[in-house]
Order: structure tokens, then C-alpha cells, then sequence
């Protein structure tokens, strides 16, 4: 019985602590104004990283992101669009859970300049900023 008590004890342990550890995955975030500032003037641009679904992503997305969706992101860090895993990344969802999930996976996966958009796609379209539909990541200068 003594082992079944300890993974029971481990288990309670991180169903306590791994949904917090995980929505605090990124080790920080950027607001969308910043991030629209560095879009427009900076070379190279953050990679950005749309962690919704292939329809969500469809519908809208900022321009220039790449869709992996979180469900498949962990399977798939090597498909993450960067040369370098200290290349500044920055993640999004619709209103930032999946985002903030995303941001454990890629931190445990070696990346470390994480950033979650502050207000997600939601904060972003709503404040007006461009926005691109469809299958195509776009162009920030579109």
C-alpha cells in the first residue's frame, strides 16, 4: 500500500501545481502596443506564434504568424519557424490560457525569449490593429 500512497501524494502535488506552473509559462509578456511598435520599425521581427486552431487561425490572425496549434505544439517544437531557440518569440491564443500553456511547453523545450501577447488575439483585434484571414501568415507590411 506504502507505494500506491506516494504516487497518489505526487499526483495531488501536480494537479495542485501544473495547471498554475503552466499558465505561467512565459517568462514574461508584451503588450500589443510594444509589440506593434517593434512589428513596424524592427528588422527582424519577433516570430509570432498562434497557438488556436487551424479554423480560429482561418478566421484571423496577425500578420506574419505562423499557426501551431497548442494541442499539437508539444509533438512539434522543431516545426517552431526560428534558427535560433534564443530568437525572441511571441505567443498568442484567443484570451491567453493556451498561450500561457504554449509558453511551458517552448520554455521546456529549450526556448528562451518567450513573451505572451498581453490581451491575445482578442485585446489585439479589438484595439484595431491589423489583422489577416485565411491560410497565409501574411505580411507585417501588408
Amino acid at each position: 500500500m506504502q507505494p500506491f500512497k506516494s504516487l497518489s501524494r505526487y499526483l495531488l502535488i501536480f494537479l495542485g501545481l501544473g495547471p498554475g506552473l503552466m499558465l505561467a509559462g512565459c517568462a514574461g509578456s508584451i503588450d500589443r502596443a510594444a509589440l506593434a511598435s517593434q512589428l513596424a520599425v524592427s528588422r527582424p521581427h519577433p516570430t509570432l506564434l498562434d497557438v488556436r486552431t487551424s479554423t480560429e487561425y482561418e478566421a484571423g490572425h496577425l500578420p506574419g504568424a505562423v499557426n501551431l496549434p497548442l494541442q499539437s505544439l508539444p509533438f512539434n517544437l522543431a516545426r517552431v519557424p526560428v534558427s535560433d531557440r534564443r530568437q525572441a518569440l511571441v505567443v498568442y491564443c484567443s484570451h491567453g490560457p493556451r498561450a500561457g500553456m504554449a509558453g511551458f511547453f517552448l520554455r521546456l523545450g529549450g526556448f528562451s525569449e518567450v513573451r505572451q501577447l498581453q490581451g491575445s488575439f482578442r485585446g489585439w483585434s479589438q484595439a484595431g490593429l491589423p489583422v489577416v484571414t485565411g491560410n497565409n501568415p501574411g505580411n507585417w507590411a501588408e
